[in-house]
């Protein structure tokens, strides 16, 4: 977690190859503009070293659990994608998102 306490945060997932402490670079950014950052290791990244595979499957409820924290902790929650290759997970939180608030 990164930033002075505030109601809007954003979730930052990296892709291949990165690892959750960029997340502290975007954080100085987003900062400025009022909001904290979360940035979070997905399976198969950076030190992970749990059975989590990186797949739809595992990735699906891991970004559910950071969605459902940050919804408890955030009245406005935004997502930064660190690296393009993260577009499919990005795809998977938009879509889950979307089904919540329908």
């Amino acid at each position: 977690m990164y930033g002075e306490a505030s109601d809007k945060s954003f979730i930052y997932i990296h892709g291949q190859g990165g690892n959750k402490e960029e997340g502290e670079r975007f954080s100085f950014i987003a900062q400025k503009f009022g909001y904290q950052t979360l940035a979070v290791d997905l399976p198969e990244h950076c030190g992970r070293t749990d059975e989590a595979k990186f797949e739809p499957w595992f990735v699906t409820e891991e970004l559910s659990y950071v969605i459902e924290y940050a919804e408890g902790n955030w009245k406005h929650i935004s997502v930064m994608q660190g690296r393009i290759r993260f577009a499919r997970c990005a795809k998977i939180l938009l879509f889950y998102t979307r089904k919540k608030t329908n």
